[in-house]
């Protein structure tokens, strides 16, 4: 136990990043249908609100989906991991300040592509 204790800082770093950034994007997700019928599509029918809302939701897997991999070999070529990093932490933070701002679908597509740098950059570097 005691070693675990002893793993480098990088290591606790990239964990707590990690734990972050997951912690911001998969709760919400699963909240996210009803937030955007309640909060950006109230005024349109029920099912339509949630037809809208689900196009919203399936941004975020589409562009993580498609972009990761091209993301993750342009990562390997040019370097620039930690630089990455902070750069989705940062677009994280702003697309959260801006929610109620930007329409649903801006608001996912950001999100994928925080999850799609954040992957693209993290996991080749474990």
């Amino acid at each position: 136990a005691r070693e675990v204790l002893r793993m480098p800082r990088l290591f606790w770093l990239l964990t707590a990043l990690c734990v972050i950034l997951y912690c911001g994007i998969l709760p919400f997700n699963n909240i996210a249908s009803a937030f955007f019928v309640d909060t950006r599509f109230h005024e349109l029918p029920q099912a339509e609100a949630q037809q809208r809302a689900g196009f919203a939701i399936a941004l975020l897997y589409l562009v993580s989906a498609v972009g990761t991999p091209t993301f993750g070999g342009l990562t390997d070529m040019i370097g620039y991991r930690t630089h990455f990093l902070s750069l989705s932490a940062a677009l994280l933070f702003a697309t959260y300040a801006f929610i109620f701002n930007l329409p649903p679908e801006v608001t996912m597509f950001l999100l994928g592509c925080v999850y799609m740098v954040f992957a693209g950059a993290l996991w080749p570097s474990f």
